[in-house]
């Protein structure tokens, strides 16, 4: 007994099936300065963010503070 045959396959399903197997025979390049500028961004984000984080958390803080003070609460109308 035979198997069926297989479904046709769409022509972009088999180049990307090519392209995937065309990756994975292959280790990419990678230059000299690739670390020391991968580790460059990494401090870059590093330093950024923390000042953003504590920005942010004032800015939070504010708001808060001026939704206090103008009495705008989801509670509704006060009897």
């Amino acid at each position: 007994m035979t198997d069926p045959p297989p479904d046709p396959v769409e022509p972009s399903h088999q180049r990307v099936s090519e392209l995937m197997a065309l990756v994975g025979t292959r280790e990419p390049a990678v230059s000299e300065g690739f670390t020391p500028g991968l580790v460059g961004r990494a401090r870059t984000q590093h330093a950024i963010v923390v000042p953003l984080r504590a920005l942010g958390i004032f800015l939070t803080a504010l708001a808060g503070a001026v939704a206090g003070a103008l009495g705008s609460d989801d509670r509704g109308p006060q009897a």
